[in-house]
């Protein structure tokens, strides 16, 4: 998939602390010496906000705090799955 970074709504200095953080969990890429947000829904709410890279900031707060949590679990899920335990979906969890 072809990014076409000049459409992206929010770009900042690639070596910012602004775009560190999104860039290294995959939510900005860099191109030209700017970070852009590269999921659109993201790009668009971060965009629309009065103060961007503040937004941006508290997405890659979350990010931080949720990754290790959220990494865990799918390991624990995926552990469960190599051991042969089935879930049950749907009408038949309950």
């Amino acid at each position: 998939m072809r990014l076409d970074w000049a459409d992206q709504p929010v770009t900042v200095d690639a070596l910012s602390t602004a775009a560190q953080r999104p860039v290294r969990h995959g939510l900005a890429g860099v191109a030209n010496g700017r970070a852009a947000i590269t999921d659109p829904a993201v790009a668009k709410a971060v965009g629309a906000a009065d103060d961007p890279e503040y937004h941006l900031r508290v997405v890659a707060e979350v990010l931080d705090a949720t990754r290790h949590p959220i990494d865990g679990l799918a390991a624990q899920r995926a552990a469960a799955l190599q051991a042969g335990v089935h879930f049950r979906t749907g009408a038949d969890a309950s």
